[in-house]
């Protein structure tokens, strides 16, 4: 940690994987793990920031239940951090892996829907519209007709993109039927992407709605207690449609915070 504070990264990074080696069974390991992830990602070095942070969520059982508020927070912490990132320089892919291992973290509604709504975002960016609308419609049916307030915003923010997708879907039609009527040919359309496996993907259900008229702004699952874990994430909305911001309060080379 020191050698990170000095601005030493490649050794930081050395020391790191050499103390979660040698002791991977240590109360401060998860905390190494997420130290180890941003580092590399300071040092661009993405795709092993990626991999370190799906290991630390993917922790043996056996380890984390010695001490699960420990570990669900730097679980949290990393993966919301490193996944708000990616999905920000435009690794969608990496993004989608993480937002989808973080919604197992915890049952709580509170939690597991601003979570579902990032992965929408995710299939809208890789071109998968129809994962995208059942990523929304999930949150419209576990909020109910009338949500409580804390969800409000999120159901408000599902149900916008549901329109929005269903206006494109429109707009699609129109180009395509105007183009074969213009030239007899089809208009070449856009593959969508392919993802691979994915941890803990959401169960949801489609569904569609009329044209909006004005954007909602975007949300991500709100940042940990900076002094202790939690269990229920409030919503925050962003100012910029398609646009995450990331949620973790301490920046990567400040005093990270106690543990529990």
């Amino acid at each position: 940690y020191s050698l990170k504070l000095k601005g030493d990264l490649e050794n930081a990074v050395t020391n790191l994987r050499a103390y979660i080696d040698q002791w991977p069974d240590d109360e401060n390991v998860p905390e190494a793990r997420y130290l180890l992830a941003v580092t590399l990602r300071e040092l661009k070095r993405p795709q092993e920031a990626f991999v370190t942070t799906l290991e630390l969520l993917r922790a043996e059982q056996s380890r984390t239940a010695s001490d699960p508020k420990r570990w669900a927070y730097w679980q949290r912490r990393t993966g919301n951090q490193l996944a708000n990132d990616f999905f920000e320089s435009g690794n969608t892919l990496n993004a989608h892996a993480i937002y989808t291992g973080l919604v197992d973290l915890s049952t709580e509604l509170s939690w597991r829907l601003p979570l579902t709504y990032q992965i929408g975002l995710c299939y809208e960016r890789l071109g998968i519209v129809d994962r995208a609308r059942t990523s929304y419609q999930t949150i419209i049916d576990a909020t109910g007709a009338t949500p409580p307030a804390e969800l409000a915003e999120i159901n408000r923010m599902a149900a916008w993109r549901i329109k929005h997708l269903s206006w494109r879907d429109d707009i699609n039609k129109q180009v395509t039927s105007f183009f074969e009527n213009s030239t007899g040919k089809q208009p070449v359309q856009p593959a969508a992407s392919t993802l691979p496996p994915a941890v803990g993907q959401a169960k949801t259900s489609g569904g569609a709605a009329p044209t909006p008229t004005t954007a909602p702004t975007d949300v991500t699952p709100n940042s940990v207690a900076t002094k202790a874990p939690v269990d229920a994430h409030s919503v925050a909305p962003k100012n910029q449609e398609q646009k995450s911001t990331p949620t973790a309060t301490a920046a990567a080379g400040a005093k990270t915070a106690s543990t529990p």
